[in-house]
Protein backbone atom coordinates (compact mmCIF):
# COMPACT_ATOMS: atom_id res chain seq x y z
CA UNK A 1 0.00 0.00 0.00
CA UNK A 2 1.12 3.49 -0.53
CA UNK A 3 0.19 5.01 2.20
CA UNK A 4 2.40 2.68 4.47
CA UNK A 5 5.58 3.06 2.06
CA UNK A 6 5.20 6.98 2.11
CA UNK A 7 4.86 6.82 5.89
CA UNK A 8 8.09 5.08 6.04
CA UNK A 9 9.85 6.38 3.21
CA UNK A 10 13.76 6.69 4.02
CA UNK A 11 13.28 10.73 3.01
CA UNK A 12 10.99 11.45 6.31
CA UNK A 13 13.87 11.39 8.22
CA UNK A 14 15.96 14.29 6.34
CA UNK A 15 13.14 17.00 7.30
CA UNK A 16 12.18 18.56 10.39
CA UNK A 17 10.44 21.87 11.36
CA UNK A 18 12.60 23.90 14.08
CA UNK A 19 10.39 25.80 16.43
CA UNK A 20 13.23 28.08 17.04
CA UNK A 21 14.34 29.63 13.86
CA UNK A 22 10.12 28.96 12.51
CA UNK A 23 11.32 27.12 9.58
CA UNK A 24 12.42 23.37 8.24
CA UNK A 25 15.22 22.29 8.27
CA UNK A 26 16.46 19.58 5.66
CA UNK A 27 19.71 17.74 6.42
CA UNK A 28 20.71 16.22 2.74
CA UNK A 29 24.16 14.80 2.44
CA UNK A 30 25.06 15.32 5.97
CA UNK A 31 24.63 19.32 5.24
CA UNK A 32 21.61 21.24 7.38
CA UNK A 33 19.96 23.40 4.90
CA UNK A 34 16.85 25.91 6.14
CA UNK A 35 14.13 26.00 3.69
CA UNK A 36 11.58 28.14 3.80
CA UNK A 37 7.56 26.80 3.47
CA UNK A 38 5.06 26.27 0.52
CA UNK A 39 3.14 29.27 1.71
CA UNK A 40 6.47 31.78 1.48
CA UNK A 41 7.45 30.10 -1.48
CA UNK A 42 3.48 30.82 -3.49
CA UNK A 43 3.40 33.65 -2.13
CA UNK A 44 6.14 35.39 -4.05
CA UNK A 45 5.62 33.94 -6.95
CA UNK A 46 1.86 33.73 -7.32
CA UNK A 47 -0.37 36.23 -5.27
CA UNK A 48 2.54 38.63 -3.64
CA UNK A 49 0.62 41.53 -3.78
CA UNK A 50 -2.51 39.87 -1.78
CA UNK A 51 -3.23 41.56 1.84
CA UNK A 52 -5.62 40.01 4.12
CA UNK A 53 -6.75 42.89 5.61
CA UNK A 54 -8.34 44.63 2.70
CA UNK A 55 -10.22 41.12 1.65
CA UNK A 56 -11.46 40.88 4.98
CA UNK A 57 -12.81 44.26 5.24
CA UNK A 58 -14.58 43.60 2.34
CA UNK A 59 -16.22 40.59 3.57
CA UNK A 60 -17.16 41.85 6.81
CA UNK A 61 -17.71 45.99 6.54
CA UNK A 62 -17.66 47.78 10.10
CA UNK A 63 -20.62 48.94 11.63
CA UNK A 64 -20.03 52.32 13.10
CA UNK A 65 -21.80 53.74 16.71
CA UNK A 66 -23.52 57.33 16.19
CA UNK A 67 -22.03 58.37 19.05
CA UNK A 68 -18.24 57.38 20.11
CA UNK A 69 -16.69 58.38 23.77
CA UNK A 70 -12.91 59.01 22.83
CA UNK A 71 -13.81 60.29 19.12
CA UNK A 72 -12.75 59.93 15.67
CA UNK A 73 -9.12 58.77 16.66
CA UNK A 74 -11.10 55.66 17.94
CA UNK A 75 -13.21 55.22 15.78
CA UNK A 76 -10.21 55.20 12.85
CA UNK A 77 -8.19 52.46 15.33
CA UNK A 78 -11.17 50.53 15.14
CA UNK A 79 -11.58 50.82 12.08
CA UNK A 80 -7.88 49.38 11.46
CA UNK A 81 -8.34 46.53 14.19
CA UNK A 82 -11.27 45.38 13.52
CA UNK A 83 -10.56 43.38 9.65
CA UNK A 84 -7.11 42.96 9.66
CA UNK A 85 -5.31 42.97 13.32
CA UNK A 86 -7.68 41.40 15.74
CA UNK A 87 -9.46 39.11 13.34
CA UNK A 88 -6.47 37.73 11.63
CA UNK A 89 -4.09 36.78 15.13
CA UNK A 90 -7.06 35.36 16.77
CA UNK A 91 -7.86 33.48 13.71
CA UNK A 92 -4.62 32.66 13.33
CA UNK A 93 -4.76 31.06 17.26
CA UNK A 94 -7.36 29.46 16.77
CA UNK A 95 -6.12 27.58 13.44
CA UNK A 96 -2.84 26.50 15.14
CA UNK A 97 -5.34 25.38 17.50
CA UNK A 98 -7.31 22.99 15.81
CA UNK A 99 -4.23 21.71 13.52
CA UNK A 100 -2.52 20.19 16.86
CA UNK A 101 -5.64 18.55 17.87
CA UNK A 102 -6.03 17.27 14.17
CA UNK A 103 -2.49 16.09 14.54
CA UNK A 104 -2.98 14.52 17.91
CA UNK A 105 -6.07 12.54 16.89
CA UNK A 106 -4.33 11.36 13.48
CA UNK A 107 -1.12 9.99 15.66
CA UNK A 108 -2.93 8.83 19.30
CA UNK A 109 -6.38 8.83 18.91
CA UNK A 110 -6.47 4.92 17.30
CA UNK A 111 -3.35 4.12 19.09
CA UNK A 112 -4.13 5.29 22.87
CA UNK A 113 -7.67 7.40 22.84
CA UNK A 114 -6.97 7.89 26.94
CA UNK A 115 -3.87 9.53 25.82
CA UNK A 116 -5.73 12.27 23.28
CA UNK A 117 -8.30 12.93 25.65
CA UNK A 118 -5.81 13.73 28.15
CA UNK A 119 -4.11 16.44 26.25
CA UNK A 120 -7.24 17.43 24.91
CA UNK A 121 -10.07 17.14 27.15
CA UNK A 122 -12.32 19.70 24.94
CA UNK A 123 -11.75 20.00 21.32
CA UNK A 124 -12.57 22.82 19.18
CA UNK A 125 -16.02 22.71 17.30
CA UNK A 126 -14.21 23.38 14.30
CA UNK A 127 -12.07 19.92 14.90
CA UNK A 128 -15.28 17.99 15.29
CA UNK A 129 -16.63 18.92 11.88
CA UNK A 130 -13.50 18.23 10.01
CA UNK A 131 -13.15 14.80 11.87
CA UNK A 132 -17.56 14.18 10.88
CA UNK A 133 -16.51 15.05 7.47
CA UNK A 134 -13.91 12.74 6.55
CA UNK A 135 -16.06 10.22 7.89
CA UNK A 136 -18.49 10.85 5.66
CA UNK A 137 -16.92 11.35 2.98
CA UNK A 138 -15.16 7.82 3.35
CA UNK A 139 -11.71 9.19 3.84
CA UNK A 140 -9.49 7.07 6.86
CA UNK A 141 -6.76 8.99 8.73
CA UNK A 142 -3.59 7.63 8.65
CA UNK A 143 -1.12 9.96 9.98
CA UNK A 144 -0.92 13.95 10.62
CA UNK A 145 1.47 16.70 10.15
CA UNK A 146 3.55 14.45 7.66
CA UNK A 147 6.70 16.57 6.66
CA UNK A 148 7.79 16.21 3.10
CA UNK A 149 10.28 18.70 1.23
CA UNK A 150 11.17 19.02 -2.59
CA UNK A 151 14.78 19.67 -3.74
CA UNK A 152 13.86 20.45 -6.91
CA UNK A 153 11.26 23.83 -6.14
CA UNK A 154 13.08 23.94 -3.05
CA UNK A 155 9.98 24.19 -0.36
CA UNK A 156 9.48 22.48 2.57
CA UNK A 157 5.85 21.68 4.30
CA UNK A 158 3.64 19.69 6.39
CA UNK A 159 0.92 17.66 4.96
CA UNK A 160 -1.99 18.50 7.62
CA UNK A 161 -3.61 15.07 7.49
CA UNK A 162 -2.51 11.69 5.64
CA UNK A 163 -5.80 9.51 4.23
CA UNK A 164 -6.95 7.11 2.18
CA UNK A 165 -10.14 6.39 0.03
CA UNK A 166 -12.22 3.93 -0.11
CA UNK A 167 -9.79 2.67 -3.47
CA UNK A 168 -6.94 3.01 -1.59
CA UNK A 169 -5.67 5.71 -3.04
CA UNK A 170 -3.55 8.24 -0.74
CA UNK A 171 -5.31 11.62 0.13
CA UNK A 172 -3.58 14.75 1.13
CA UNK A 173 -5.57 16.67 2.96
CA UNK A 174 -4.90 20.67 3.49
CA UNK A 175 -7.13 22.06 6.28
CA UNK A 176 -8.21 25.95 6.29
CA UNK A 177 -10.25 27.49 8.96
CA UNK A 178 -11.99 30.61 9.48
CA UNK A 179 -11.95 33.00 6.57
CA UNK A 180 -15.80 33.59 7.27
CA UNK A 181 -16.83 35.28 4.29
CA UNK A 182 -13.54 36.08 2.60
CA UNK A 183 -12.71 32.69 1.65
CA UNK A 184 -13.55 32.65 -2.13
CA UNK A 185 -13.32 36.24 -2.16
CA UNK A 186 -10.45 36.93 -4.47
CA UNK A 187 -9.44 41.03 -5.25
CA UNK A 188 -7.05 40.38 -8.22
CA UNK A 189 -5.93 37.72 -10.92
CA UNK A 190 -3.22 35.68 -9.34
CA UNK A 191 0.16 36.12 -11.19
CA UNK A 192 2.51 34.05 -13.17
CA UNK A 193 0.75 31.53 -15.53
CA UNK A 194 -1.99 31.26 -13.61
CA UNK A 195 -3.46 34.40 -14.19
CA UNK A 196 -5.92 33.98 -16.54
CA UNK A 197 -7.54 31.11 -14.72
CA UNK A 198 -8.33 32.25 -11.48
CA UNK A 199 -7.67 35.04 -8.83
CA UNK A 200 -5.95 35.43 -5.73
CA UNK A 201 -8.38 33.90 -3.30
CA UNK A 202 -7.64 32.24 -0.39
CA UNK A 203 -9.68 28.78 -1.91
CA UNK A 204 -7.31 29.17 -4.96
CA UNK A 205 -4.31 29.75 -2.81
CA UNK A 206 -5.09 27.12 -0.90
CA UNK A 207 -5.67 24.83 -3.57
CA UNK A 208 -2.21 25.74 -5.11
CA UNK A 209 -0.50 24.37 -2.14
CA UNK A 210 -2.63 21.51 -2.41
CA UNK A 211 -1.43 20.82 -6.33
CA UNK A 212 2.38 21.56 -5.54
CA UNK A 213 2.01 19.22 -2.08
CA UNK A 214 0.22 16.86 -5.01
CA UNK A 215 2.98 17.11 -7.54
CA UNK A 216 5.57 16.43 -5.03
CA UNK A 217 4.31 12.99 -3.57
CA UNK A 218 4.51 12.37 -6.77
CA UNK A 219 7.83 13.19 -8.17
CA UNK A 220 9.99 12.74 -5.08
CA UNK A 221 8.25 10.07 -2.98
CA UNK A 222 7.17 7.81 -5.86
CA UNK A 223 3.55 7.75 -5.12
CA UNK A 224 1.07 6.46 -8.03
CA UNK A 225 -2.18 7.00 -7.03
CA UNK A 226 -2.14 10.25 -5.11
CA UNK A 227 -4.67 13.11 -4.93
CA UNK A 228 -4.70 16.12 -2.96
CA UNK A 229 -7.65 18.28 -1.44
CA UNK A 230 -8.33 20.88 0.37
CA UNK A 231 -11.06 21.72 3.71
CA UNK A 232 -12.31 24.49 4.46
CA UNK A 233 -13.90 24.52 8.54
CA UNK A 234 -15.99 28.05 9.45
CA UNK A 235 -19.05 28.94 11.17
CA UNK A 236 -21.04 28.00 8.12
CA UNK A 237 -19.98 24.29 7.82
CA UNK A 238 -17.26 22.11 6.09
CA UNK A 239 -16.80 22.52 2.49
CA UNK A 240 -14.33 20.41 0.55
CA UNK A 241 -12.73 21.71 -2.52
CA UNK A 242 -10.66 19.70 -5.12
CA UNK A 243 -7.62 20.93 -7.56
CA UNK A 244 -7.31 18.34 -9.40
CA UNK A 245 -10.51 18.73 -11.13
CA UNK A 246 -10.24 22.30 -12.67
CA UNK A 247 -5.78 21.96 -12.55
CA UNK A 248 -4.89 18.57 -13.52
CA UNK A 249 -3.89 19.75 -16.78
CA UNK A 250 -1.34 22.63 -16.02
CA UNK A 251 0.09 20.78 -12.71
CA UNK A 252 3.10 19.53 -13.68
CA UNK A 253 3.45 22.88 -16.20
CA UNK A 254 2.92 25.24 -13.28
CA UNK A 255 5.71 22.90 -10.90
CA UNK A 256 8.26 23.13 -13.38
CA UNK A 257 7.87 26.94 -13.21
CA UNK A 258 8.05 27.27 -9.43
CA UNK A 259 11.62 25.05 -9.74
CA UNK A 260 12.88 27.37 -12.86
CA UNK A 261 11.71 31.15 -10.44
CA UNK A 262 13.73 29.52 -7.53
CA UNK A 263 16.56 29.62 -9.61
CA UNK A 264 16.15 32.68 -11.03
CA UNK A 265 15.40 34.24 -7.96
CA UNK A 266 18.54 32.44 -5.87
CA UNK A 267 20.99 33.47 -8.87
CA UNK A 268 19.86 37.23 -8.51
CA UNK A 269 17.73 37.67 -12.00
CA UNK A 270 14.58 37.55 -10.32
CA UNK A 271 13.96 41.55 -10.30
CA UNK A 272 16.01 44.52 -12.16
CA UNK A 273 18.81 45.50 -10.22
CA UNK A 274 19.13 48.82 -9.43
CA UNK A 275 22.47 50.01 -12.02
CA UNK A 276 24.58 52.76 -10.78
CA UNK A 277 25.51 55.78 -13.82
CA UNK A 278 26.79 58.96 -13.36
CA UNK A 279 24.76 61.94 -13.78
CA UNK A 280 25.24 63.71 -16.81
CA UNK A 281 26.48 67.42 -16.73
CA UNK A 282 25.52 70.46 -18.98
CA UNK A 283 29.08 70.22 -20.30
CA UNK A 284 28.90 66.59 -21.56
CA UNK A 285 25.48 66.91 -22.22
CA UNK A 286 26.53 69.92 -24.99
CA UNK A 287 29.70 67.58 -26.16
CA UNK A 288 26.85 64.62 -26.78
CA UNK A 289 24.55 66.84 -29.09
CA UNK A 290 27.66 67.45 -31.37
CA UNK A 291 28.27 64.16 -31.78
Amino acid sequence: MDVLRLMRHPRNGNVSYSPDDRCFIVNSAGRATRVRGIHNLLSTHLWPEYDYKEASAAARPLRRKRKSPVGKAWTERKRYMSPGGRNKLHGQARGSAVHQELCDYARHYQVDQKAFKRLHPTVDPYTTKVLLALKRWGLTIWYGEWEIYDEHVCYATAVDILCTDRKGSVVLVEVKTGYNGSFELGGKPMAGPMGKLMSDSPANQAMMQALLMEQTVRKRYGARSVQAVVIHVSDAGVSLHSPQKRLNHCAGGLYEWLAAREKMRKAGLGHRRKVYRRPIYSGQAARLKKR
